[in-house]
């Protein structure tokens, strides 16, 4: 038996041995207002091994198939939990590494002028700006009364 197939327990099964391997994403976490691609770097001591991707827990898809590696992700959603995964494919194919990336929304709000002045007929103009392509609602809420929507958009 060799030891890549594995090592003989006590109990006389085998047991395989583990496979050594690394996967890691930069910049991890990535800034909120960061819009730069992620990058991905894998190696493994298989001769090959598959990297995948799982999105908010849906089934893995296959993104790479290779022992080593970097790849340039441009696809980075905002509020979207990415898991990468390095998996061998020798028989039977296990897991050798994972990792979890998150990008989180972000935005801000100014208003001009700020305080609002308590005058009748006054205005006042809002600014906001928030993580692409995510879109914001922008609420009112006088004296404690029903929320309204008064603005919607990405800025």
């Amino acid at each position: 038996m060799s030891k890549r197939e594995g090592r003989e327990s006590e109990s006389g099964q085998v047991v395989p041995e583990p496979i050594q391997g690394k996967i890691s994403v930069e910049p991890n976490p990535m800034p909120a207002a960061g819009n730069s691609p992620i990058t991905l770097r894998w190696e493994s001591g298989e001769e090959t091994a598959e990297l995948c991707v799982s999105e908010d827990g849906a089934p893995e898809k296959l993104i790479a198939r290779n022992a080593s590696g970097e790849l340039q992700i441009e696809w980075i959603r905002p509020a979207v939990t990415y898991v990468f995964r390095l998996h061998s494919i020798s028989e039977p194919r296990r897991l050798i590494d994972e990792v979890k990336f998150f990008r989180p929304i972000a935005g801000r709000i100014t208003a001009q002028p700020n305080p609002i002045p308590l005058e009748a007929g006054s205005r006042t103009t809002l600014q906001w700006e928030i993580t692409s392509p995510v879109a914001a609602e922008i609420t009112l809420c006088e004296a404690g009364g029903e929320e309204k929507v008064v603005c919607r958009g990405k800025s």
